[in-house]
């Protein structure tokens, strides 16, 4: 059943990678088919635990780019996908592919910032100023900059599922 889950979810991580670099979005259709089967199968290994164990990783995928999607930082889409791969990972490999996936994509998204002529303190008016959205727009043409974020948080999660059944994760 582990092996019918990894291919539910690398199908679900191309799939949104492939929307996400060809239209700088997520479907809501394709999270919600995706944490629907990831709930099934989940029950399906575990029963009500299995359940369990997958909405507690749906809650930490949705909680820990909550923060970020308020200030701006990143699309509604990114975080129901994050909450999607949560419920396939569940809430313990769900925080390492956050943080494998903000390990690569942080660097992405700070030289898009960086090229548009951004701050590259963008948390700063949200600390200081509480929780407003920043506004990530190119200064010369006004257009918004869109960083394809699902492409690092895809690649965290398999780097985390890889490890984890390698039985080599770091921490």
């Amino acid at each position: 059943m582990d092996a019918l889950r990894d291919v539910a979810l690398t199908t679900f991580l191309g799939l949104a990678v492939f929307w996400d670099l060809a239209e700088r979005r997520i479907p809501n259709l394709l999270v919600l088919a995706a944490t629907l089967t990831a709930l099934v199968l989940a029950w399906s290994i575990g029963g009500p635990v299995g359940a369990l164990w997958s909405l507690a990783g749906l809650g930490c995928g949705l909680g820990v780019l909550l923060v970020p999607f308020a200030s701006g930082l990143v699309g509604g889409g990114d975080a129901k996908f994050l909450a999607a791969v949560g419920a396939f990972l569940g809430p313990s490999l769900t925080l390492r592919a956050f943080l494998f996936g903000t390990a690569l994509g942080a660097p992405l998204a700070l030289a898009a910032m960086w090229r548009a002529g951004q701050p590259l303190l963008p948390l700063l008016p949200v600390v200081a100023g509480g929780p407003r959205p920043v506004e990530l727009t190119a200064a010369p043409d006004g257009r918004k900059i869109m960083v394809p974020y699902a492409v690092p948080l895809a690649l965290g999660a398999l780097a985390a599922l890889a490890l984890e059944r390698a039985g080599a994760l770091p921490f």
